[in-house]
């Protein structure tokens, strides 16, 4: 497990309120950022990033790439948030995306249902606090997040003034990001699936992969 000092990242499924746990853990000098990873072209992004003092990140996309991060920030301290994927499916849906793109229901909940498989892996593979979605509304869930990401004992002010506070990302304009820039987060994604399957040959990660 990281050190005092050492950066951390929150994994999630999307709608699991990682907008809010992002101005949470944004706390006493440090910078919890969200869904950063989207605007990374290379690995030296992602090292720059976390070399940054008193950093962190919560994120719904990066899960299958959980090795290759653990591997390139060794220490990296981690909070999973578990949410069933049938309730993250309709709360998905529920979103107006219109005017931008629209949900394939069944490719959702296929990718959806891999992306919470490789949740799992890293519950059981690190040393991941793991929490469940529906317990972020309890001051002891959030204490041991806190705590977990932060050198400091949990600021129950901050929570009671944060708690009730609706922080949502802004779901069309990371679409409409998206879409302006796909070939490069593409090939980024691939640069980095080429990355972990290097590392798994030399013995650097583990080679499991989801299915």
């Amino acid at each position: 497990m990281g050190g005092v000092g050492a950066p951390f990242v929150v994994y999630a499924l999307p709608r699991s309120r990682t907008a809010w746990l992002a101005r949470f853990l944004s706390y006493g000098g440090w910078t919890c950022h969200h869904e950063v990873a989207i605007q990374m072209r290379s690995i030296g992004d992602v090292v720059e990033l976390f070399r940054q003092p008193r950093t962190g990140t919560a994120e719904t996309g990066i899960t299958p790439g959980w090795r290759l991060l653990h591997h390139l920030v060794p220490g990296i301290r981690a909070v999973v948030i578990r949410r069933p994927v049938d309730d993250v499916v309709e709360a998905m849906l529920a979103v107006d995306i219109g005017g931008v793109g629209q949900y394939d229901r069944a490719l959702l909940r296929r990718n959806m249902e891999y992306m919470n498989r490789c949740l799992e892996r890293i519950a059981v593979e690190s040393d991941a606090l793991v929490v469940d979605y529906a317990d972020l509304d309890r001051a002891k869930t959030c204490s041991a997040i806190f705590r977990h990401c932060l050198p400091f004992e949990f600021d129950a002010a901050w929570w009671e003034r944060l708690r009730t506070q609706n922080i949502q990302a802004d779901v069309k304009a990371v679409m409409r990001y998206y879409f302006d820039n796909r070939d490069a987060i593409e090939h980024f994604k691939a640069t980095c699936k080429a990355e972990m399957r290097r590392l798994a040959r030399a013995g650097a990660i583990s080679n499991r992969v989801e299915a």
